[in-house]
């Protein structure tokens, strides 16, 4: 196979197959040998991030640039958004950054390869950020994007589903995750209180009437007290008089 061409045979052309013309170097079938290009396949070593036949395979080496048969990189380490030895090999659809080392947890399951970005969807349960790759809600936080929050008395809540890690709510909250306010003539912690206040309902953390008054047969700030002796009425206001038969 011929691959020598030009005057006195001084050029050498480095063509996959086939040769090349003795004249002016160009391959009888198109394509160079790994590490040349050029017209004549003479043209020994790439543009500085690719390599191989016809130096058409990009590496995305940090620096260095890398070896044009191979593709090896000169200096360890790719670009954001690229691993592998050549660093020719995309990110998956959950992982990010250098050498692909990030892990993203977006809700729609891919996450910019380079920067780790999620979509407008936001993060899996339980995680934050960005990138979605903080696995941790702050206390009292929990669920997609740590929006939901939780309202334990004591050692917050498991950041997937919002239970409390110790049982019981903080005053005015109520269920496992402590997420539902208290009804409306409900209160204190766990919203096991009752207030009987004439209208309105009451504060469900400390019972007091949002309007000053109680139910019959009712009195005290919070109206979660029965009347006593011979007193009745709203806020037991009235006194049963006593009969001339109980002098």
């Amino acid at each position: 196979m011929n691959s020598a061409f030009g005057p006195n045979c001084n050029g050498t052309c480095h063509c996959m197959s086939g040769g090349c013309n003795p004249n002016t170097g160009v391959c009888y079938v198109p394509g160079c040998q790994r590490g040349w290009t050029g017209e004549s396949c003479s043209v020994h070593g790439c543009s500085v991030g690719y390599f191989g036949t016809r130096c058409s395979n990009e590496c995305h080496c940090r620096t260095g640039g890398c070896n044009v048969v191979n593709g090896i990189c000169v200096n360890r380490g790719c670009v954001d958004g690229w691993r592998g030895d050549a660093c020719n090999t995309a990110c998956s659809s959950s992982t990010f950054g250098p050498n692909c080392k990030g892990n993203c947890h977006c809700m729609s399951g891919t996450c910019n390869p380079k920067t780790g970005a999620c979509s407008s969807l936001g993060c899996q349960r339980g995680w934050t950020g960005e990138t979605c790759s903080i696995h941790e809600c702050e206390r009292g936080y929990f669920g997609d994007n740590c929006t939901d929050e939780c309202h334990c008395k004591t050692g917050g809540c498991n950041v997937v589903n919002g239970m409390c890690i110790t049982r019981g709510c903080t005053e005015g909250w109520r269920g496992d995750a402590c997420i539902t306010a208290c009804d409306t003539y409900t209160f204190g912690q766990d919203c096991n209180q009752i207030c009987h206040c004439a209208s309105s309902g009451c504060d469900s953390r400390n019972g007091s009437c949002i309007v000053h008054g109680c139910t019959e047969g009712w009195m005290g700030n919070t109206c979660s007290q029965e009347c006593v002796g011979k007193t009745f009425g709203r806020n037991c206001n009235d006194y049963l008089p006593l009969r001339k038969s109980w002098l």
